[in-house]
């Protein structure tokens, strides 16, 4: 069983190339991990000395990150091919809030409790 996801391994780095469908990684992704959860159900099954789990994890990271830089590609192309997603977000971003007037605190019992006031007034307005 093990020999099997060994095999399968082989065939997901056969085919892996740098011009994959956006729509067929997703599954690619999810069938390179379920190849290495079987592996690692087969190979604990082992005695330790037998085990193949490190030279299979190189490879399976190796892989794992070409898939994710290939998702990243992706993802960062179709970014830059939508600029009305950004003026959009920016539009929406560049409001003015309006000027805030706190006066002094001098240090005074009486001018705390105007100073308090505000504060509270300003937290209950955020909520």
């Amino acid at each position: 069983m093990r020999g099997r996801a060994k095999s399968a391994l082989s065939r997901i780095i056969n085919s892996f190339s740098d011009h994959i469908n956006k729509t067929e990684l997703p599954s690619r992704i999810e069938r390179l991990d379920n190849v290495f959860k079987d592996f690692d159900h087969y190979d604990a099954m082992l005695p330790e000395e037998q085990s193949e789990m490190e030279e299979f994890e190189e490879i399976y990271f190796e892989m794992k990150g070409k898939y994710q830089s290939a998702v990243d590609a992706w993802n960062c192309s179709s970014i830059v091919n939508s600029p009305s997603l950004f003026s959009e977000n920016c539009s929406t971003n560049n409001f003015k809030l309006p000027r805030l007037n706190i006066p002094q605190l001098s240090g005074k019992y009486t001018d705390w409790l105007a100073f308090k006031n505000l504060i509270i007034c300003g937290e209950c307005a955020q909520q």
